[in-house]
């Protein structure tokens, strides 16, 4: 490919052929969806048909939807909502904080110490703790609680994934206000843009998750447990 025609390509006067995207593409070695993504835009580009254009972007917009979920972007399992457990495991936030506090050796060693530090009594806590147990998350050892499923990541599709989130949310508001300023780091912001801002922030946020998910994996001892909330969302 020439270097002018290049240039002009950057600058929107000309567009690639497909042969030229198709080089171009096992050249950078590109994979899907986002070999897909540039071979759908082409087509939107040097499409004369009104009709098939808004086909093309309605296309776009699904791979652009699908590359945002954060199922996609973690090492994550999604749960089948035909499961049993289902339903009553994200109805209460208590079975998520505790599932998690197990993976700590301290708490898997003798559970009552999550007591103290989640506010409950001794029979509530035990009933979570059962509760797992029947679910499949957990089994009882002579040397303890191991935990047998781990890392589990409810999709946005899911009708319980919001009034679930709005639940843990005001757990941990209810939380944050017994800490010391020293263990908790509050931001609010509101703030103008536009769509591609948006659009932006998430995908940043995402890319940070990434980044966040690696230092938790690669940590050396787990003994602490820590909550992170991130909401992004139109006011307009």
């Amino acid at each position: 490919m020439h270097g002018s025609f290049f240039s002009s390509v950057l600058s929107e006067k000309n567009h690639l052929t497909e042969d030229q995207m198709y080089d171009l593409i096992h050249l950078l070695e590109i994979k899907n969806p986002e070999a897909e993504y540039l071979n759908i835009s082409l087509s939107y580009f040097r499409s004369g048909s009104s009709n098939r254009r808004k086909e093309l972007k309605e296309q776009l917009a699904k791979i652009r939807k699908e590359v945002l979920k954060t199922e996609n972007h973690l090492k994550v399992h999604v749960p089948d909502q035909a499961e049993d457990y289902f339903m009553e495991y994200y109805s209460d936030p208590y079975f998520k904080i505790i599932h998690v506090l197990l993976q700590i050796k301290e708490y898997r060693k003798k559970p009552v110490l999550m007591a103290a530090k989640l506010f409950l009594e001794k029979e509530k806590l035990e009933f979570y703790v059962k509760k797992l147990q029947d679910f499949g998350f957990i089994i009882h050892k002579t040397d303890g609680i191991e935990v047998l499923k781990q890392n589990y990541h409810l999709p946005k599709e899911s009708p319980i994934c919001l009034p679930h989130q709005v639940t843990l949310k005001n757990l941990s508001q209810s939380k944050l206000m017994t800490l010391s300023s020293d263990k908790h780091k509050s931001i609010c912001v509101t703030f103008s843009g536009n769509k591609s801002t948006y659009s932006l922030i998430q995908s940043q946020f995402l890319k940070f998750l990434k980044d966040a998910e690696k230092e938790v994996i690669e940590a050396e001892e787990h003994n602490e447990v820590f909550q992170l909330n991130f909401d992004l969302f139109y006011w307009t």
